[in-house]
């Protein structure tokens, strides 16, 4: 998270600070459950003000290290970035009518996979012109549909209904503080934010974090994943 401001990109650091937000709110929610649960402590024992203390500290102590190193350095940063520069004048967003124009013709059967650096030479408009190279939509799940078409847009649906429905079916006592080995939330955490990320970007075709999103889905769709004893 410390890190994160210094890449430049601005979806990554709100996905940081979404993805630090989440999993404290996680940890702080399952340390009370089970802070409940447990047995009452002897009377006078400061462990458990110490623990009080210490939960609340990550938050206090990342604010601290990310004004620090943001004072000490002068390079570009995702804040500087996201207060100092003309989203509107962002290529992506300039594009984006381009896009969707790309959309309205090939939303039926689809490009072709891999078609669209190609395929936006022939709509890109002359104003657009420059030496960067615009790769990809900046949108997978436009980008699926102009490449996919409708036919792989229903397959990535069903992919995500099943998906829902294994989630649900395991119910939700066990949901919470990852009882009995249940790691649906953070997992189903994290591939929300990968899902939500490729709105903006392309987080998925980094082959790292494609393995690492396959993965996710394996532990989420695993039998074993909620004991019930």
């Amino acid at each position: 998270m410390v890190v994160t401001p210094f890449t430049g990109s601005r979806l990554g650091f709100l996905a940081a600070g979404a993805a630090f937000a989440i999993s404290y709110l996680m940890v702080v929610l399952t340390w009370r459950s089970q802070s409940e649960e447990s047995t009452p402590t002897r009377r006078g024992t400061p462990a458990p003000k110490l623990a009080r203390y210490l939960i609340y500290s990550p938050p206090v102590l990342l604010v601290a290290a990310l004004g620090s190193v943001l004072f000490l350095t002068n390079r570009v940063t995702s804040l500087s970035r996201a207060f100092g520069e003309d989203v509107a004048g962002d290529l992506r967003v300039q594009a984006w009518p381009t896009v969707q124009s790309m959309i309205e013709t090939y939303w039926q059967l689809g490009s072709g996979f891999g078609s669209f650096p190609g395929v936006y030479k022939i709509y890109e408009p002359d104003n657009l012109l420059q030496a960067n190279y615009f790769n990809h939509a900046h949108n997978d799940w436009a980008e699926l549909l102009i490449t996919g078409g409708a036919p792989f847009a229903l397959v990535v649906l069903g992919l995500i209904l099943w998906l829902a429905i294994r989630f649900w079916s395991l119910g939700l006592r066990n949901l919470l503080g990852a009882r009995r080995g249940d790691l649906r939330l953070p997992v189903i955490v994290v591939v929300g934010l990968l899902a939500t990320a490729s709105i903006a970007e392309y987080p998925l075709r980094v082959p790292s974090i494609q393995a690492f999103a396959v993965v996710l889905i394996v532990m989420l769709c695993s039998p074993k994943m909620v004991r019930t004893v």
